[in-house]
């Protein structure tokens, strides 16, 4: 096999692939919502189910992959097999799942019926996420940008198509299935050809080896999918599908502004895995690294789309999502603790502490399940919004708590405190600027607002300059976690 890709090379490819599947997603929810908040209601809980089978589908086991593929020269294959036997098995009860479900009558009937149109997904879904899983941990991260950009652009464009012609959001769904089959076997073959596959039936000892930790892997990724998607599960069933769709267009923004941490961290997994074979000294180092890195790049989009909520809310969805500012401003907060959570997650995996992960995700999980019924009765979209914030900070407490001795919570605070600081102003400065005179023209102009924009992060990258954040000695320890690793 050839040599593995570079974070770069990798993180570059499925940068690209992310941010075009990201506007095409964000252009496809975008229209659907202008054309009927009940639609994007009903497509973002579909979506939301199909996410789900293609990491239930695996156990959760994507990450344990793509480690075990990383530290792994030969069995490869074997390995990749096994966990498909396994995909396949769990696979058939989620359709099993979904189909009762679909029959309950918990949800509207639009629901119900995209739910028997997801339940064709999960197999395809599971074989993909095996296949991303495996490219991933042998360094062919280059593949899974590419394969991701591919889908992205035929799934979307054809949606988009699809619904300026009238055809109704099953049709949509439709789409989504079928590209997904395509997309899967595709790489399946690809990936059968890169590992030189001599056999097709999985061996028993590997299905066993695959199955020894997986109760764990399951608890970690059922308590994962409830923290990240507790609300756009339970708002159409507690309240209705158009609140859904208010915390759907805040919850879009939420997951293009975490492309930023979670490209680094997909693509940095080879390099955290190697470390932690080498020393605690040594993941601690790149842990370090990631986090400022990626703080570096995440926290000024914090900052500007917390501060301009409003005007990208009303300029992208128009006046009735303007009900989705607070959750907006929310869900900015928690993204960035999503990040932490992410490179935290990353160190345990990489050292194989699946228990510590498993401890840290179902507290917030069960955080996330309660708090979203508690307070989305109450509040809506922004109770939703507020109980995912407060899960993620119990989370990210107990894996600081977990990791003490290895990722002490001084080296976050001494990563994050100059992006923070310069974040924290920047907000401030425009967030208190446009409802003072001084912006008063711009923040009631339609467009003007957007020349705002630019000026905020270079009043960021000031900031961080005179903080010294932007050292040359920051910048080539960046060069080479980038390009060396």
């Amino acid at each position: 096999m050839s040599k593995s890709d570079s974070v770069v090379k990798g993180g570059g490819s499925v940068a690209i692939a992310r941010m075009l599947g990201m506007v095409l997603s964000f252009l496809l929810f975008l229209v659907l919502a202008r054309h009927s908040p009940q639609d994007a209601g009903v497509f973002r809980t579909v979506v939301t189910y199909l996410v789900i089978a293609e990491f239930l589908g695996m156990l959760g086991m994507h990450r344990w992959l793509a480690t075990e593929m990383a530290s792994e020269n030969k069995g490869r294959w074997a390995l990749f097999l096994a966990t498909n036997s396994v995909m396949l098995g769990v696979s058939i009860f989620l359709i099993i799942t979904y189909l009762s479900i679909s029959y309950l009558d918990v949800y509207s009937p639009g629901i119900d019926h995209g739910l028997k149109l997801a339940a064709l997904s999960i197999i395809p879904s599971g074989i993909y996420q095996c296949v991303q899983s495996a490219l991933i941990g042998v360094g062919k991260t280059y593949a899974v940008g590419k394969y991701n950009g591919i889908e992205y652009l035929i799934r979307c464009t054809v949606s988009i198509l699809l619904i300026y012609l009238n055809f109704s959001v099953t049709d949509v769904i439709w789409v989504f299935v079928l590209t997904r089959w395509g997309i899967a076997f595709y790489s399946f073959y690809v990936l059968s050809q890169m590992l030189e596959a001599d056999h097709w039936l999985p061996n028993k000892k590997d299905v066993a080896y695959v199955l020894r930790d997986a109760p764990k892997f399951l608890v970690i990724i059922f308590a994962f999918l409830t923290l990240r998607n507790a609300a756009l599960v339970l708002i159409p069933a507690l309240i209705s599908d158009a609140e859904n769709a208010i915390f759907g267009v805040a919850y879009q923004l939420f997951d293009m502004i975490l492309l930023i941490p979670s490209v680094l961290a997909v693509t940095s997994n080879h390099v955290f895995v190697n470390k932690a074979n080498q020393s605690n000294v040594a993941l601690r180092r790149v842990s370090t690294q990631l986090v400022s890195i990626t703080s570096l790049a995440l926290f000024p989009c914090i900052a500007i789309t917390a501060a301009f909520a409003q005007n990208f809310l009303m300029f992208l969805y128009g006046d009735h999502y303007l009900l989705a500012k607070h959750a907006l401003m929310l869900l900015m907060i928690a993204s960035g603790l999503v990040m932490v959570d992410q490179v935290l997650s990353q160190v345990m995996t990489a050292r194989k502490d699946y228990k510590s992960d498993m401890i840290s995700i179902l507290v917030g999980g069960l955080s996330a399940a309660a708090l979203t019924v508690v307070l989305v009765m109450h509040s809506g979209a922004t109770g939703a919004a507020l109980a995912l914030v407060l899960a993620m900070l119990a989370t990210v407490i107990i894996r600081l708590r977990l990791l003490r001795s290895v990722f002490p919570i001084k080296l976050l605070l001494l990563s994050t405190w100059r992006p923070s600081l310069a974040s924290l102003i920047t907000f401030i400065f425009f967030d208190m600027g446009l409802k003072l005179s001084m912006f008063s023209v711009l923040a009631n102009g339609k467009y003007l607002w957007i020349f705002c924009v630019p000026i905020a992060l270079i009043l960021y990258v000031f900031l961080l300059y005179v903080m010294g954040g932007i050292t040359l000695a920051k910048r080539t320890r960046i060069r080479q976690f980038l390009f060396h690793h």
